[in-house]
């Protein structure tokens, strides 16, 4: 099992970055085929033809890499220490297939979650812009023009153009581009589009979103989409006034269930998004925590609190300044008969440690005794 990285990740970590045609079949048993280079995106490409690992099927234990002479694919690949030739970062990521027609086969533009087919031209100019390289105008006016009268019943080739448009906004777009990005906040839109069109937003209207993601953050039905926005409002530097206490007020009613991007029990593949109440504590945490604060000391109180939460808690407080929370932290330890103490207890020991370098391990009644001396 693994986790894919995120594209973002799997970009700024790749030696090498080509279009790539492979110069021999895959064989059965074996995990790596040679390809040579087409196009280089980034990094020197060897000139002749090179080893690429990882390449198993990750539905089967043992099995041949449906790699055929002659197949095309974008990869990003990682230099191997160990042996010659690269590897990509997974079996399930890093390896985009080129079909006939030009089109690009579950071609990745967050993480292995939104998957789409693309024509390959625009998936090459999509892994540039990544790149940091910039983006051509006309191409960027045309994909805008294909959000234009677009209905939730549209054929896919038309929604993964706008998917396409609204990540390309992400890194290409301008503050006036929010008028036509936020329509795609409402329910009627699938919930990846609505993930899409958060981080368009976030990006190009910095804190004047902060209100419609706030709004999504507390209304949509999906918790994917409400984590989203709740990590573009994580995102925006400087937040706005008051966006700590905001944020807080959405804490109670929030999931505590993350949502996990694989397609179930079968899926190698473990990557999942915090729940959106993990998520609120995560941005707290980056804006600042102290206005906050009695409030995420009483959050440390819930019986049943999620040990994902209470975690999420501790380390927000962490970021704050001043000896009275160890004080604070020390009386929050729960009764060892109480169901989960010993669980809850080892985090507020491991937060106790990280603060006050003290090496009491889990022993509660060692801290009780030294935070007892200490405020003497």
């Amino acid at each position: 099992m693994w986790a894919d990285p995120t594209l973002r990740e799997a970009l700024a970590g790749a030696d090498l970055i080509v279009l790539g045609e492979s110069v021999e079949d895959g064989r059965e048993g074996e995990e790596q085929v040679r390809f040579r280079a087409l196009r280089t995106l980034k990094g020197e490409a060897p000139s002749d033809p090179f080893p690429v690992a990882g390449l198993i099927d990750p539905t089967r234990v043992k099995g041949p890499t449906f790699i055929r002479r002659g197949q095309r694919a974008l990869l990003l690949l990682k230099r191997r220490r160990a042996a010659a030739g690269y590897a990509i970062p997974t079996p399930t990521f890093g390896r985009f297939r080129v079909a006939a027609g030009e089109v690009v086969k579950h071609a990745a533009l967050r993480d292995t979650w939104l998957r789409l087919d693309l024509p390959l031209a625009d998936y090459e100019r999509f892994l540039r812009l990544r790149l940091g390289q910039p983006a051509e105008g006309a191409w960027v006016r045309a994909l805008q023009a294909s959000l234009l009268g677009l209905e939730p019943k549209a054929e896919p080739a038309e929604l993964a153009r706008a998917y396409l448009a609204l990540e390309v906004l992400v890194q290409a777009g301008r503050a006036r581009d929010q008028q036509q990005i936020a329509p795609f906040l409402h329910a009627k839109w699938p919930l990846q589009l609505r993930v899409s069109a958060c981080r368009a937003l976030g990006a190009v209207a910095g804190r004047a979103a902060a209100g419609r993601l706030l709004r999504v953050a507390r209304e949509d039905e999906s918790k994917a989409v409400r984590t989203a926005a709740i990590r573009c409002l994580a995102a925006l530097d400087p937040p706005p006034q008051g966006l700590v206490e905001r944020l807080a007020g959405l804490l109670p009613k929030a999931t505590s269930e993350p949502f996990y991007l694989n397609h179930g029990p079968n899926d190698p593949r473990t990557n999942q998004w915090p729940a959106p109440r993990v998520a609120l504590l995560e941005a707290i945490a980056r804006h600042g925590a102290g206005p906050v604060r009695a409030q995420l000391l009483a959050l440390l109180e819930e019986e049943q609190v999620a040990l994902t939460v209470f975690s999420a808690a501790l380390a927000a407080l962490l970021e704050l300044d001043g000896e009275q929370l160890v004080d604070e932290l020390v009386a929050r330890f729960r009764p060892g008969a109480q169901v989960g103490a010993k669980l809850y207890n080892r985090e507020l020991c491991i937060a106790l440690t990280k603060r006050t370098r003290q090496r009491f391990g889990e022993d509660t009644a060692a801290w009780r005794r030294w935070a007892k001396e200490r405020s003497r």
